[in-house]
């Protein structure tokens, strides 16, 4: 039995199955099919160097100009907490004083960063509600698995009346929020006298063995100055869109179905933060790797009126303890740096990128040295279409 051979009407030639279009075999025209030849590598690797070599120049520069202060502060004994103390016990107060070794102009960033913390972990990812966070129905805490379930912090046994409840916001992520506070003051000037007051009122209630009031966790800033920003730390399209916090849940659900607390908040006298809060909504926008540090605060101005963070200045910052991080043998730091138009230092980038444009360079320069061994016949006259089967 002879093949059946089909005429395909857009190539004008005899094929020999369904898999000869033109599309599935890059025959579309118009069509570019480079000839590799010497002149066209060199070209094409003079041009990639070229280009790689000025980004990497330039990320080297920018990367010089950005000052950076870190300090790790989990490892002051002052500053210990850990996973079994209680209410009565936390926050720990401690500070960590430190001078300027160069001038940073304002606006300076201050972050927190963690190590050997894993937001990256599929299980953790998943575990928030979807239906809470934009469309307010917080009773709705997902499926058994699956995207935007909040297993396994759904709902909690509240010991004060021993009803179960609904986490509002439930899931890992919302519940493993990082909840220390901080609040700086340079050359003794103070950058946010709320957070001042708070400080002063955790004092009070450890030396009288009264808890801390929770909701004093949630005014550690000083926005109407800008010196302790809190607002626009957050992504717009999360503050717009992504978060909408039911201001009136105790009305419309009750504390008797939803709890702003879970197991964890119980413990250390806290709340959940609201996800309309900016802190949280940076904690949410969860991490690649293991160690990351999040943006916690801007200063873009001082009290003395002064451009810039001075050399020499000195720094103190007042830390409220409550995140423990030694089940995990994690770290933490504070970060104060500055930006530039592409963010932070780039110093391993732009060594990559000069590494990959100077041996492109290299390359192509020896390329030009190096004599094929043949000249190219002209390709125009090779045919694919005078190939046949005999």
């Amino acid at each position: 039995m002879q093949p059946v051979v089909r005429q395909n009407s857009d190539i004008g030639q005899a094929n020999e199955g369904p898999h000869s279009s033109p599309w599935k075999q890059q025959k579309l025209k118009p069509v570019c099919s480079p000839i590799l030849t010497s002149s066209v590598i060199r070209n094409v690797l003079s041009i990639v160097g070229l280009i790689f070599v000025v980004l990497g120049v330039i990320l080297l520069v920018y990367s010089n100009d950005v000052k950076e202060y870190s300090l790790r502060y989990d490892d002051d004994p002052n500053c210990r907490v850990t996973s079994d103390m209680n209410s009565t016990q936390l926050p720990v107060l401690c500070e960590q004083t430190f001078t300027l070794e160069q001038d940073m102009e304002l606006p300076v960033y201050f972050y927190y960063e963690l190590k050997k913390f894993y937001q990256n972990h599929r299980d953790y990812l998943q575990s928030y509600s979807h239906q809470q966070l934009v469309s307010q129905e917080l009773t709705e805490t997902g499926g058994a698995s699956g995207a935007g379930s909040c297993d396994p912090l759904k709902k909690w046994l509240d010991p004060s009346d021993n009803i179960e409840k609904v986490i509002y916001p439930c899931g890992l992520v919302a519940n493993s929020f990082f909840s220390d506070r901080f609040t700086m003051e340079v050359d003794g000037q103070s950058l946010c006298s709320a957070c001042d007051a708070n400080v002063d009122a955790i004092q009070t209630a450890k030396s009288t063995g009264a808890v801390v009031d929770p909701d004093d966790w949630e005014t550690w800033q000083n926005d109407g100055d800008g010196y302790w920003k809190k607002e626009g730390i957050a992504w717009k399209v999360d503050r717009k869109h992504r978060f909408n916090y039911l201001d009136d849940w105790e009305t419309v659900y009750g504390t008797d179905t939803v709890s702003r607390q879970g197991y964890r908040q119980h413990q250390q006298g806290l709340y959940l933060p609201k996800i309309s809060d900016e802190d949280y909504m940076v904690w949410a926008r969860t991490a690649a790797l293991p160690n990351f540090r999040k943006l916690h605060r801007k200063i873009e101005k001082l009290p003395s009126g002064d451009p810039k963070l001075s050399k020499d200045s000195q720094i103190k910052i007042q830390i409220a303890n409550w995140f423990p991080v030694e089940d995990f043998d994690g770290e933490k730091r504070l970060v104060l740096t500055t930006l530039t138009w592409f963010g932070g230092s780039a110093m391993g980038l732009a060594v990559a990128y000069l590494v990959v444009g100077s041996t492109s360079l290299l390359i192509a320069v020896g390329i030009t040295f190096i004599n094929p061994p043949r000249r190219l016949g002209d390709y125009t006259e090779f045919k694919w279409e005078n190939i046949r089967d005999e």
